[in-house]
């Protein structure tokens, strides 16, 4: 949406458009926690006002272009080819600016894919396998890297009966975890005293380029978010913990 200040420029209808989306990027700008999905809303109106900038620059001087050709029954001037050549090549510019539109997109759906370990890992806790097998309710703490990566309200049991307590509770040290009486852990640390590892959830790490494989670009995943669970007094004692 980078031609959008050019399309309200060369249009005043495109310019409340422009000016709602720099209000409301800037307006959540102030946010201490910034993401960019929290943006997106606005791109519709940012993409509205450069699809101004492209028709004016490129469309309607192309149809001029070969108006003036027609008009000259063929014989255009230099100065018309000259005009033509420049408008064919702020066509090509704007597919190229779409070709790379359609990459970063792909590039964004990649990562967001592997971006939630957090969200991952929660539903991982409720969820029931094949076999029938699920964890017994108990109270699981969330920590911030969890909170921030997917987990929610949304993921939580909905029987109020069920049994499942949750907290999100902020500055406890991780050994002061086993404590506060918490079954289960969902957190960004790999080792907690008192806790078993149960499953680690891969999160997005970066973009890896494979020329010789399908897809080229695939993604970087490590371990990111960890899935605890409290060991009992005799689990603690004889070092051996319950098989997930």
């Amino acid at each position: 949406a980078s031609p959008s200040p050019q399309g309200a420029a060369m249009d005043r209808r495109a310019r409340p458009a422009l000016t709602c989306a720099c209000f409301f990027v800037a307006t959540y700008s102030l946010l201490p926690h910034k993401e960019l999905r929290f943006v997106l809303p606005a791109n519709p109106l940012f993409n509205a006002c450069a699809g101004v900038a492209v028709d004016r620059c490129v469309f309607r001087a192309l149809g001029a272009s070969a108006a003036r050709k027609k008009k000259t029954d063929g014989d255009a001037t230099s100065d018309a080819t000259s005009a033509t050549r420049r408008m064919k090549g702020a066509a090509l510019a704007v597919f190229g600016l779409w070709v790379l539109s359609v990459a970063a997109h792909a590039a964004f759906a990649i990562a967001a894919r592997n971006n939630y370990p957090g969200g991952v890992a929660f539903a991982r806790l409720h969820a029931t396998d094949r076999e029938g097998w699920r964890f017994d309710p108990g109270s699981v703490h969330i920590d911030a890297a969890a909170a921030m990566t997917g987990v929610s309200r949304f993921g939580e049991s909905a029987d109020a009966d069920a049994g499942w307590v949750y907290s999100k509770e902020e500055g406890l040290a991780p050994s002061e975890l086993a404590s506060r009486g918490f079954t289960y852990l969902v957190s960004g640390s790999g080792s907690v005293p008192g806790y078993e590892v149960v499953e680690a959830v891969e999160g997005f790490k970066g973009l890896a380029v494979t020329p010789t494989r399908w897809p080229v670009v695939r993604a970087r995943t490590e371990p990111m978010i960890w899935l605890h669970r409290r060991l009992m007094d005799d689990d603690v004692d004889d070092g051996e913990g319950e098989s997930p």
